[in-house]
């Protein structure tokens, strides 16, 4: 069941967040579906807030905590992101491996590992899994075949799961559609421009950033510079 995305704050001054997609899968997961163009280097935290946000609204007062359903956050981002050397990250709350001097043998084999599967997080880099150029055989490619656009590989898509041949054919119909073509390019245009305000921003500051430290290192120079002289000058007149 598609859900409202909106998560509506609890404050006034609040931040309100919107999600991509937000799903309720039988009644026990709400799944949080994620797609970002650009790197804005924020994604980890803007993650982590609208998981803990779709945990929270979801208990009322008397309510088990045992009634939570499982929260699962899917980010499917169109750049490098991620230190890791995967196209599919997935993150769940586990615990640290137990230090030598905090290790008290209580003969339980096996520990435990998870926290809790309250909290599922993947990572999926496009930019990465074009690096890897996988074959068609698994569900995931097939979807992210479909998403990256590549016509070969989305036909190859289309021919294993009957499901992205539907999509493919629900996207061909849109596309002819004057309205939804507009918005196409009306969404292109936006990133476009975005894109091209961050980098002006990134230059201004980067500028910005390099005369303000040339000033502070000429500052700084000077004022040792002056110390120094004060120094041999004061040095001078003691060997007089």
């Amino acid at each position: 069941e598609v859900k409202n995305p909106e998560l509506t704050p609890d404050m006034a001054d609040e931040k309100l967040g919107i999600l991509d997609i937000k799903v309720d899968i039988d009644g026990k997961k709400i799944v949080d579906v994620e797609m970002q163009v650009s790197n804005e280097y924020n994604f980890k935290e803007r993650t982590m807030t609208y998981i803990s946000k779709l945990a929270s609204e979801q208990l009322r007062a008397g309510e088990q905590y045992k009634l939570q359903k499982q929260i699962i956050a899917i980010n499917i981002l169109n750049f490098s992101y991620l230190d890791r050397n995967a196209y599919h990250s997935v993150a769940e709350m586990r615990y640290r491996k137990t230090k030598s001097e905090e290790y008290v043998e209580l003969n339980i084999k096996p520990e435990e590992e998870v926290l809790t599967d309250t909290f599922e997080v993947h990572f999926i880099e496009l930019e990465e899994f074009k690096k890897k150029n996988p074959d068609c055989s698994t569900k995931l490619a097939q979807w992210l075949w479909l998403i990256e656009g590549s016509e070969e590989k989305m036909a190859e898509a289309a021919k294993e799961n009957k499901e992205v041949k539907k999509a493919i054919d629900e996207l061909e119909k849109i596309s002819l559609s004057p309205e939804e073509r507009q918005r196409y390019e009306d969404r292109e245009w936006a990133i476009m421009r975005y894109n091209s305000e961050v980098r002006a921003n990134y230059e201004h500051g980067h500028k910005a950033g390099e005369e303000f430290g040339k000033k502070q290192g000429i500052e700084i120079g000077e004022a040792k510079g002056k110390k120094e002289e004060k120094a041999r000058k004061k040095e001078a007149k003691k060997k007089k």
